[in-house]
């Protein structure tokens, strides 16, 4: 968040793990998005016109915290989800 309360995301298409996509932020100074409700969600979602894009989000699965080191409280889960104990979100 800037200064006046203004999230800036940017998308960059390049293929990178979880982790190398986390260097790659911190390096630039900033961090994975953390997505804390239904608009934050649906804006990250709108930022691209193929719905079959993928991308990194900063969300640690162990503690479910974010990047940023803040808490997270926000769930999307899909029906029947989380299952099976697959260490993921969406």
């Amino acid at each position: 968040m800037d200064q006046k309360g203004i999230f800036i995301i940017l998308l960059y298409s390049v293929q990178k793990t979880w982790r190398d996509a986390q260097i790659y932020c911190r390096e630039k100074h900033t961090n994975l998005a953390s997505v804390r409700n239904d608009t934050e969600n649906e804006e990250i979602k709108n930022m691209t016109n193929d719905p079959s894009s993928v991308f990194w989000i900063g969300l640690f699965f162990d503690r479910w915290t974010w990047s940023d080191q803040s808490q997270s409280s926000f769930r999307y889960w899909s029906s029947n989800k989380p299952s099976g104990g697959l260490n993921c979100a969406a």
